[in-house]
């Protein structure tokens, strides 16, 4: 795996970033290389694990990027001393909402994450690794905030990590609506559906007018699929049970009587304030509140 091209949204920004950016890209062959190394093990042991797909090597890399941005904010020896995209960045990684704890036993998360862990070790300087814990936290915390990048055929590219954008929770009536965007071409499509290749810009519009401080949403979920299918892959790729509008409105066409919800969508939200200088105010609260 080689990365052919990158693009920025200003010089600025590709300014900024070009010390992240080239010592996360020191790491990729030995990480990979070590991958590689570990996998036959891994697909082969006594637990018969499946093989690393795709998306999950791209979600693999996303972390590398978390570990070096963790040595540049700790200035580790070895880290590019260069000031950060932002100093905050690597705080505000740690402190988005995770699913750790929630993922059932045995679940792909926690099977990966001993191989992660294995893989980092056998490549990052020794004082790079993070306790065990920490490193737990990044990785539950990316698997359900992480923004996966497709083309219009479904097929994933890359990844994108941004914990304000991390804020803004799903609902299957939303009121924002994602695009991943041609910057050169001026063109986009919904990440459900549209066509076109090139699409290097993730961007959020609203899909009516939003109220002062209302809540903006968007679907993680294809929303043109029923209710049953949405609430599977809510549960087993999220960790919440949805109780937007429409989800609790065919839950109580049915008679179901359900336990609060628990996860992503109720532990975090971003709402619209006019006039302010960050994108969202954000407002967090405890699990199932």
């Amino acid at each position: 795996m080689l990365f052919r091209s990158a693009a920025w949204c200003s010089p600025a920004c590709r300014d900024k970033h070009a010390a992240l950016h080239g010592l996360t890209c020191r790491f990729v062959r030995p990480l990979l290389r070590a991958l590689r190394e570990r996998h036959a093990g891994f697909v082969g042991g006594p637990e018969a694990y499946e093989p690393v797909e795709w998306t999950e090597g791209i979600n693999l890399l996303t972390l590398l990027s978390s570990l070096c941005l963790r040595a540049q904010h700790l200035g580790l020896e070895g880290a590019s001393t260069q000031t950060a995209v932002r100093s905050s960045l690597y705080t505000d990684i740690l402190a988005m909402v995770s699913n750790l704890g929630l993922w059932p036993p045995g679940t792909r998360h926690q099977q990966l994450l001993g191989l992660w862990s294995a893989c980092f070790a056998a490549v990052l300087p020794d004082s790079w690794m993070p306790p065990a814990d920490e490193l737990a936290q990044l990785v539950n915390a990316q698997t359900c905030n992480v923004f996966s990048l497709w083309l219009p055929d479904y097929s994933s590219y890359g990844s994108a990590l941004e914990p304000w954008a991390a804020l803004l929770n799903h609902s299957c009536i939303p009121n924002l609506a994602r695009v991943q965007a041609s910057a050169a071409a001026g063109e986009g499509y919904d990440h459900m559906g549209g066509g076109g290749e090139g699409y290097d810009h993730m961007c959020f519009y609203a899909t009516r007018d939003i109220a002062r401080g209302e809540a903006l949403h968007f679907s993680y979920l294809s929303s043109d699929t029923g209710f049953e299918e949405r609430s599977q892959s809510a549960a087993e790729h999220y960790c919440f049970q949805c109780v937007c509008a429409r989800c609790s409105a065919a839950r109580s066409r049915r008679g179901s009587i359900s336990s609060p919800s628990v996860g992503a969508a109720s532990r975090k939200a971003c709402t619209w304030t006019p006039g302010t200088t960050q994108p969202c105010s954000t407002t967090l609260s405890s699990a199932g509140s």
